[in-house]
């Protein structure tokens, strides 16, 4: 999980601290000791040296009775002392106020995140921060900052408290600012509020990133929470406050303690909300082998989690992977904790991703698990679960599993031990399984096919789905050694099915990745078609059947080519951001059935539930063999546009859409286009690159645009490599 704040993207999946660091005379607890800029900067090197995270920069008290501050003598406390954290620390700041004006100039200083105890109700805030893209932290309060601890009633304090913050979050929604972006605050401590604490069920309506603001002082934390001192920041989805006092749901994981944990820090434990996301990515658990958390001990503890989450009375999992050398390791670890469990193991061997999920439903298991780290190289590999309608988990499960990571592996009593079989001919199932997506009765035959299987997960089925409907085969990337998985072959790589086609006189080619779940393809030219012409093919056959349902969805990446080519056709075309799992959502919110992205992860809804690379080929080989069409002729009415994707790598991330200096080159391009072009900036949320995408009608211009606009990246990138971050 992550906070987004501007040029920063904040890890949020472990605990975070916060440094308070008030420039005012008349703070809480530590009068005027860093009114002064110099003290001020003296004390946030203090607190970067001890671990803070982020530094919040207050200029206003809200101390009961003090002053009120304006706008000048506010900026005039901060701006100093936010200029001179920002070009002297790598660190978040965030600026205390709640005037709009004080927000902006603090951004202009450095600051990424506002933390408005006022939770952006001030006219104008909501509306500034959306388009600053900072990071925002909404605090709920009764009254004004300086009444708000005077007398505070309360009928029902958890749901008044969860109800304020969720309307103030829809408000901010509503005003552009995006969901990532917001953290909220229950200002505990600053009220009769403590049965906040007790009430986790109602707190889990908030299910957001939450701040503690004085919550640590409540846990009796001489450490944490002082007005001068670091603050706790947790990311929780939901959020269960339970932990805070009187006990928590669980043993934390580092101190074992089951009370919440008032070691006064020894532990390092936060001690108040769960974690989110500890180890589930967006696709599983993935990482280097060897290291955390792809270990063997970790895949036996897992084992030991997911059973008692998904079959904690027992039942059966399907186990599949592809052809790492290092499934077995991990295949070997799975088996293990999940037969000390009480669960019987079914081993299928190499299976692509979406053959796991449809076997998993299939032979009726309580949940599957897939070993695979998908396109990645050997040396990486993951750990992915299916519920038992063939389903990814969904995040609330993955809490859960989450949450029993780190209790000792469960062995049953030796008459309740599960089993293990294996039952690697069953993937004859899903052989089946993909022949029934195209027409009854139809076959392959006169098709002479090149198939490329990554050295993979696919290697076995693939080639005889095709094999058996008739088609003559050329195989290639079908020979695993358990190191070569993606290596030169497989989507990631087309080179050598392009050479292969026209070198064989092949009719067609297509690509797995290393888990089958992406297809690309080869035209009998040799040429490579991707996800966004395979789209296009998909779509267009189905708009003609009138089987079409929905919007076609594909990302922001997706060629402007294929969304010329759909409105030509009358089909509506939306876009989602990138990665399979967002493309499905829009497919669901919109009734559609045929999405995809340019990798060649396409959605048909109306054959299977998940991505499928075999599924995917085999509609467009169904059309070439309704239609006598070469894939050339059908990939022929789209015209792809020229499009270069220039990653530049950046010291420290931003977000290169606020800032002036690349907007200006930005817009002079797109002016350029004259509507027959586009422009994508985005930081990548995994690299330290701003990507930078201009595709348009006109080659020349769009490889110079793309020039230019790198060029102004570059130089804002060394710009805030010398001076530090600004908006």
């Amino acid at each position: 999980m992550h906070w987004r704040c501007n040029h920063r993207v904040i890890d949020l999946t472990r605990p975070l601290v916060m440094g308070i660091l008030n420039v005012t005379s008349d703070s809480f607890s530590d009068g005027d000791r860093y009114s002064r800029p110099d003290a001020a900067l003296d004390r946030a090197a203090v607190m970067v040296a001890e671990g803070a995270d982020i530094i919040d920069v207050g200029g206003e008290s809200t101390r009961p009775g003090a002053d009120a501050v304006d706008v000048g003598v506010e900026s005039a406390r901060v701006l100093p002392v936010i200029d001179g954290i920002a070009r002297r620390f790598d660190v978040a700041i965030s600026i205390d106020t709640s005037k709009p004006a004080v927000m902006a100039a603090a951004a202009h200083a450095g600051a990424c995140i506002v933390n408005d105890v006022y939770a952006l109700r001030a006219p104008g805030a909501r509306e500034w921060a959306a388009r600053a893209k900072v990071g925002v932290c909404l605090m709920h309060m009764q009254g004004e900052p300086r009444t708000m601890q005077q007398h505070p009633m309360y009928e029902d304090v958890v749901t008044e408290v969860c109800e304020f913050l969720m309307r103030e979050r829809s408000a901010c929604l509503s005003a552009g600012i995006e969901p990532d972006a917001i953290a909220l605050d229950p200002g505990v401590g600053f009220g009769p509020q403590y049965d906040i604490v007790e009430g986790a069920a109602a707190a889990r309506r908030v299910g957001l990133a939450i701040a503690g603001g004085r919550l640590a002082q409540e846990l009796h934390r001489p450490d944490f929470g002082a007005a001068n001192g670091p603050t706790p920041v947790w990311r929780s989805r939901p959020c269960g406050v339970r932990g805070l006092v009187g006990g928590a749901d669980h043993p934390h994981p580092r101190c074992g303690s089951d009370q919440g944990c008032h070691r006064h820090g020894q532990c390092g434990h936060a001690g108040v909300l769960e974690l989110s996301a500890r180890y589930f990515g967006t696709d599983g658990v993935r990482g280097r082998v060897g290291a955390a958390p792809m270990t063997v001990d970790f895949a036996l503890r897992l084992a030991s989690a997911a059973a008692r989450v998904l079959a904690p009375k027992g039942g059966h999992v399907l186990i599949g992977k592809d052809t790492r050398l290092s499934g077995y390791m991990f295949e070997s670890a799975l088996e293990a904790g999940f037969v000390a469990a009480g669960v019987n193991v079914m081993l299928i061997g190499p299976l692509p991703t979406p053959g796991i999920a449809y076997m998993t439903q299939k032979l009726g298991c309580s949940f599957g698990v897939v070993i695979s780290a998908s396109h990645n190289a050997y040396q990486d590999n993951g750990i992915k679960f299916f519920d038992a309608t063939g389903s990814k988990l969904s995040d609330d499960i993955e809490r859960r599993i989450e949450r029993s990571i780190d209790e000792p592996v469960m062995t049953q009593e030796s008459q309740h031990l599960g089993r293990a079989v294996r039952i690697d001919r069953s993937r004859t199932q899903y052989q089946d399984f993909c022949a029934s997506t195209i027409p009854a009765g139809m076959t392959l035959e006169g098709f002479k096919i090149v198939i490329d299987c990554a050295n993979g997960a696919g290697y076995k089925v693939a080639p005889r789905v095709l094999a058996d409907l008739g088609a003559e085969i050329v195989p290639i990337g079908c020979s695993p050694n358990g190191r070569n998985i993606n290596d030169g072959c497989g989507s990631t790589a087309p080179e050598l099915l392009q050479l292969t086609v026209p070198g064989v006189r092949a009719q067609v080619g297509l690509a797995l990745d290393g888990d089958g779940d992406r297809v690309v393809m080869v035209d009998e030219l040799g040429r490579c078609v991707d996800g966004d012409q395979l789209l296009y093919v998909l779509a267009a056959e189905r708009q003609g059947a009138g089987t079409l349902k929905g919007p076609v969805v594909g990302t922001v990446m997706s060629n402007l080519g294929l969304e010329h080519a759909l409105g030509d056709l009358k089909v509506a075309f939306q876009r989602a951001q990138v990665g399979d799992r967002y493309v499905l959502a829009m497919l669901n919110e919109t009734g559609g059935t045929l999405g995809g992205e340019t990798s060649g992860h396409i959605l048909c809804l109306d054959k299977t539930t998940t991505g499928d690379g075999l599924v995917s080929a085999l509609q467009v080989l169904a059309l070439m063999k309704s239609s006598g069409a070469g894939l050339a002729e059908l990939t022929a009415p789209m015209r792809k546009y020229p499009q270069v994707l220039l990653n530049v790598r950046v010291a420290r991330r931003f977000d290169p859409m606020t800032e002036p200096a690349v907007l200006e080159v930005a817009q002079a391009v797109e002016r350029q286009f004259e509507g027959r072009g586009r422009i994508v900036l985005r930081a990548s949320g995994t690299e330290p690159v701003i990507r930078v995408m201009v595709e348009g009608a006109d080659a020349n211009l769009v490889k110079k645009g793309a020039r230019d606009i790198a060029a102004a990246v570059e130089a804002v990138a060394d710009r805030l490599a010398v001076t530090g971050p600004r908006s």
